[in-house]
């Protein structure tokens, strides 16, 4: 009995240990302490430790120093300890984790302990980058309040702004902070606007100019690298492209809990320390002292004779003079028309006014005629049919080559669609193209582009741009200045190589590299340790963009051949070999704007053209069989083609239905009569038991299905033909490509 009470006592007493130990990992990792830095008097900024998956993290900016690291907890004293030794702490009483953190680690496991509390958590630490931390005034306001809602602005709350070295460069009030972003919102790791109370020079450049209260935090998700945004930046200046925004790298806290790597940067609007032009707006307000609140106005749509719409702010009476300036965004209809003032051109074009953000219609009508005529210039090969007008009278062809040039370089997903910048100054009659915006996407980050391409040259704009041999001969130029600025500076090995804003690629890396790490284990897919494999991809991509975009300008520029895909129909699209195979074949019209239109329905008359001109399109007599067949029709000659040959009858005796849409098995019938006229249809056909729904092909259809299955012209879709689905000209196009492939005889005959 002497034996067994103590032993059942012991038991009982490791089994209330456990409890207690269960319910302290069970509290919140934020309830065990939080650390503390100084910032301005007796000010400080708070850290806490968050959870993320299974485990809990302690994220330490490079201002906090580890051998005086402040830990603020309820109690007295508490302990810190793992493998390496235990170390007693004081709350409020700075401390050496020296000893428990030895060099050499990215992250530290420890231990916090005290009379109530024990909380495991891996610490890890940035050792370069500026720290920024926002703190709400209003917790029910708080960062998840903010993050829920891209209209919510917050008024009131902190920002503080550390060295590495934990010095302070601001420290004050807010006077609001919101979400921000169009895709990039859609993010869980949100970007953010904040108003500073006053102005500052947060960025320390030492220029007056520069001392602004909005910036901007962008959250750079989809980038792994967490560069791009700062190296095209730092690129841009360098290339001379003005008003370029200046960034650096924060270690962002929201509210004590760790967000993530984001670019503190400028925003993109009119200022003397930024868009230095002249500011409109405020002429506007000195026009209007009467009006309060000018969204209170209601907006009133307009229209310009050539077709532009537009929309302005009715009850504002406009200023004496209306140059300038102004601040144009490219953006898409739905983004644009969210903007006071917007205006979309007739060419379909939509245009954000940025600045002034409430126009009176005479500023509207004045800006947006501005730019349709720079745009119809463009799109009539470079010069305006109805003023004669130079596209080079319109816009500043060094600025829109710089611009250009460094958009399609990076392979921006947004270029000259969204996010894509002009400025017009007073007194001139020009545009100027700028500043650079939003690179988070680009090299090679998002699945819509791949390199090879002109990413620029699939828009509208881009393209007939590209199409103007003066703009052509004006990125060549470009080019032989931006290549030496990414080969002996930003690709350099020579860790010394600088310029006045760029460095080497490496050196950006080095100074991320700890803050990466932090990052991907809070928002990335991979292990920490992985975290600078996404530089040497940078950097291997653009090593690999340098040679092909040589080749580019080479086809562009020397040869005089733009080489471009659709705006539609991008190099990753499943069809993008077979629309440039009927196309350069000359098989499919394509108007002006070049879109394809892959998924649109293909039509009687694009189908039976398309056939007739893979025959070399012969001299025929039109036909009078059809009512709706004009003789005098573009396409009257390939229907009369078609129907003297056998290869349609039409919709019946006396009707051709040439915009009617046609089904895939009607295609397939049209082209086995096409073969069947000259003899190369094969002996015998392919079963269609080996498809789902090979009971939906009409009787009529079966033996030219067969064929066409036979033949490899069709191979239908998981395991379904479709036969009376609608045709789409994408998968006409592959039809065609994959006939020219199997019959070159046939095809090189017709040719000749």
């Amino acid at each position: 009995m002497s034996i067994r009470k103590p032993f059942c006592a012991l038991i009982l007493f490791g089994l209330l240990i456990c409890l207690l130990a269960a319910a302290a990992l069970a509290a919140e990792p934020d309830a065990a302490f939080t650390v503390e830095l100084p910032t301005s008097g007796e000010a400080y900024v708070s850290i806490a430790p968050q959870r993320v998956g299974d485990d809990v993290y302690l994220f330490l900016p490079a201002a906090a120093q580890l051998d005086a690291l402040t830990l603020r907890f309820d109690g007295v004293g508490a302990v810190l300890y793992n493998r390496h030794g235990t170390v007693n702490v004081a709350s409020g009483e700075p401390v050496s984790l020296s000893a428990l953190c030895p060099a050499g680690r990215d992250s530290w496991v420890l231990t916090f302990a005290d009379s109530s509390v024990r909380c495991t958590f891996k610490l890890m630490r940035s050792d370069a980058l500026r720290a920024a931390f926002i703190t709400s005034a209003d917790a029910e306001k708080g960062r998840e309040y903010v993050d829920a809602d891209k209209d919510r602005k917050v008024k009131d709350g902190a920002f503080t702004l550390l060295r590495a070295d934990g010095s302070v460069v601001w420290d004050g009030t807010l006077k609001n902070i919101k979400s921000r972003g169009n895709s990039t919102w859609k993010y869980p790791k949100k970007p953010y606007q904040i108003k500073l109370s006053e102005k500052a020079d947060l960025l320390e450049t030492g220029d007056k100019a520069e001392r602004e209260s909005t910036w901007i935090l962008l959250a750079n998700y989809i980038d792994e690298s967490l560069l791009h945004n700062q190296i095209t930046f730092d690129l841009g200046t360098e290339f001379s492209l003005a008003f370029t925004p200046h960034s650096t790298s924060v270690d962002l806290y929201y509210d004590g809990e760790y967000r993530g790597v984001y670019a503190l940067c400028e925003k993109t609007e009119i200022s003397s320390g930024r868009v230095a032009i002249h500011d409109l707006e405020k002429d506007i307000e000195a026009a209007n002292p009467y009006v309060t609140d000018m969204d209170a106005l209601p907006a009133a749509a307009g229209r310009l004779d050539s077709g532009l719409t537009y929309q302005y702010t009715e009850g504002l009476d406009a200023p004496e003079e209306l140059s300038g300036g102004y601040l144009l965004e490219l953006d898409y209809p739905d983004r644009a028309q969210d903007e006071a003032a917007w205006f979309g051109t007739s060419y379909g074009q939509y245009v954000a006014v940025k600045s002034p953000e409430y126009l009176p219609e005479e500023a509207m009508r004045y800006i947006s005629a501005l730019y349709e005529r720079f745009e119809r210039a463009v799109l009539a090969g470079g010069v305006d049919p109805e003023t004669g007008a130079d596209y080079r009278e319109l816009v500043d062809l060094d600025s829109l080559s710089r611009l250009f040039l460094l958009m399609d370089f990076a392979e921006d997903n947004d270029a000259f669609l969204s996010s894509t910048f002009f400025y017009k100054p007073e007194d001139e009659e020009k545009l100027y193209a700028g500043p650079l915006w939003d690179f988070d996407t680009a090299y090679g980050a998002s699945d819509l582009v791949e390199a090879g391409g002109s990413v620029s040259g699939s828009s509208l704009l881009g393209y007939h741009l590209l199409c103007i041999p003066s703009f052509r001969e004006a990125l060549k130029e470009r080019w032989e200045e931006l290549k030496p600025l990414l080969n002996d500076i930003l690709l350099s090995d020579d860790p010394e190589a600088a310029g006045t804003s760029l460095r080497p690629l490496s050196a950006y890396g080095a100074e991320l590299s700890a803050s990466r790490a932090m990052d991907r284990v809070l928002w990335g897919d991979s292990a920490a340790a992985d975290a600078d494999d996404a530089v040497a991809a940078l950097d291997a991509y653009l090593r690999r963009r340098i040679e092909s975009f040589d080749q580019q300008i080479e086809r562009w520029c020397i040869d005089g051949v733009v080489d471009l895909y659709l705006v539609d129909v991008t190099p990753r699209s499943w069809y993008y070999d077979a629309v440039h195979d009927v196309l350069d074949r000359g098989l499919f019209p394509l108007d002006s704007t070049a879109w394809f239109r892959p998924a649109s329905p293909m039509d009687r008359v694009t189908a039976v053209t398309a056939l007739y001109r893979l025959v070399g399109a012969p001299e025929t007599e039109p036909t009078d069989v059809f009512t709706d067949v004009p003789r005098t029709s573009l396409y009257a000659p390939a229907v009369g083609w078609a129907w003297s040959a056998g290869v349609s009858d039409g919709v019946r005796s006396d009707r051709f239905a040439p915009g009617r849409t046609i089904t895939r098995e009607q295609f397939v019938t049209m082209f086995y009569r096409f073969a069947g006229i000259f003899g190369l249809e094969p002996e015998t056909g392919a079963p269609l038991s080996a498809f789902s729904d090979a009971d939906a092909v009409h009787d009529w259809a079966q033996e030219a299905m067969s064929w066409a299955v036979g033949s490899g012209l069709i191979e239908g879709n998981k395991g379904r033909l479709d036969p009376r689905g609608q045709l789409t000209r994408a998968q006409a196009a592959a039809i065609l490509s994959r006939f020219c492939r199997l019959y070159p005889d046939f095809t090189a005959a017709a040719e000749e």
